[in-house]
């Protein structure tokens, strides 16, 4: 079976799905090394591609070849797609049996199948607050609407596409992400000079994520304010990750707290660094109002830091009972958490024993023995099954 997978996400600086990408690709090789695996690429305005997908699979079986289009820019792509249903895989990329698109996106096939991964639905559940351009509902609709078979990534984003795209139910399959299997961090000397260079104070809370509306993090903020104001040498607020939408609140808050209190925004860090700051917070603080998975709080699980999290979304789906767990519009019940963490060493250790044993449930060992059975799945399926008009 041909496999060709859209690494795009995966080129530069990874963000959520960027790393699902990567991660995702190197189980798979480390699964069939000997089995060819076709990665395409959008690499319009990318310069330095090659340079890049080498250096994301550096360690990597060598039985993968990148198929790149040069030619079309993605968003010429996506438009053609959704009115003429052109151009397909094979003309972008060259055949292949399967197309596997883990952006939420894929061209149409002409006689392989389509695989789609949907990571979450939150710019269609949150439509008035997050600012995606309607087409690209358009865009992503249409996609899952023409694959063969839909990924999603927890539970919880799988009923969002069954409830909100009325797609089959036996088109869609969940497959969760993976915790990582081995955590590469700084070492303690070159760690201490990241801390003295970023301001990172010697006590802190972490958040890891994108500075965005729909993390909650006015409410993280007011409830770190609560939790330490007023205390001699209180621990720290570091926040890690880039700016996103609508966030100019977020940084004026973020700004202010700092005036009184050690709050350091770090903007997006390396792997081995964060690896670094989830070793050394005093807790993990995920606040989000909705997460289609949440890969952040297994990288802390798996890193042993305490966690605290919302329910929002997926994310007591991935913590079962491994995180302090609050409801995201209660800001009194997060400043309290905080204050616990702070406070009581033994739930601490607790919290970090839970977490470990939870981070071992996910593996992208198993994420990718789970996607290689929705390709042959895929492979085999009738090309009926479509969403009901």
């Amino acid at each position: 079976m041909r496999v060709l997978l859209d690494f795009t996400a995966a080129i530069g600086d990874q963000t959520g799905v960027g790393n699902y990408t990567r991660l995702l690709t190197r189980a798979l090789l480390a699964a069939r090394p000997k089995e060819a695996l076709g990665l395409a690429a959008h690499v319009f305005r990318h310069s330095g591609w090659r340079r890049e997908v080498s250096r994301a699979l550096s360690g990597c079986p060598t039985a993968w070849r990148v198929l790149p289009n040069r030619l079309i820019p993605p968003r010429v792509v996506l438009e053609a797609n959704e009115h003429l249903g052109f151009p397909s895989v094979e003309t972008l990329f060259g055949t292949c049996d399967v197309f596997h698109g883990t952006n939420f996106l894929a061209p149409p096939g002409r006689r392989c199948r389509t695989v789609v991964t949907v990571h979450d639905l939150a710019f269609v559940r949150f439509a008035e607050e997050i600012p995606v351009p309607h087409r690209y509902r358009r865009y992503i609709e249409a996609a899952i609407d023409r694959a063969d078979r839909v990924i999603a990534v927890s539970r919880t984003t799988a009923d969002d596409v069954l409830s909100l795209f009325g797609t089959p139910a036996k088109k869609v399959v969940v497959v969760h992400e993976g915790a990582p299997a081995r955590l590469e961090s700084l070492s303690e000397s070159r760690f201490a000079e990241q801390r003295e260079r970023l301001g990172i104070p010697e006590r802190f809370y972490l958040y890891v994520g994108t500075l965005e509306p729909r993390k909650n993090l006015l409410r993280l903020i007011g409830a770190y304010r609560a939790a330490v104001g007023g205390r001699k040498d209180p621990p720290g607020l570091v926040l890690a990750g880039r700016t996103g939408w609508s966030a100019r609140g977020i940084l004026r808050a973020i700004e202010e707290a700092g005036r009184e209190l050690p709050v350091r925004r770090l903007g997006f860090v390396p792997e081995r660094l964060r690896n670094s700051l989830y070793e050394r917070c005093l807790a993990f603080v995920l606040p989000s109002v909705y997460e289609g998975f949440g890969l952040p709080l297994l990288e802390a699980f798996a890193a042993g830091a305490p966690a605290i999290c919302s329910t929002g979304g997926a994310l007591p789906e991935v913590a079962a009972d491994a995180a302090l767990l609050v409801e995201p519009e209660d800001e009194a019940a997060l400043a309290s958490a905080l204050s616990r963490i702070a406070a009581e060493p033994g739930l601490c250790e607790e919290l970090s024993r839970r977490g470990r044993r939870r981070a071992a449930a996910f593996s992208w060992a198993r994420a990718a023995e789970g996607t290689r059975a929705v390709y042959g799945d895929s492979a085999s399926a009738s090309r009926e099954v479509r969403r009901d008009a």
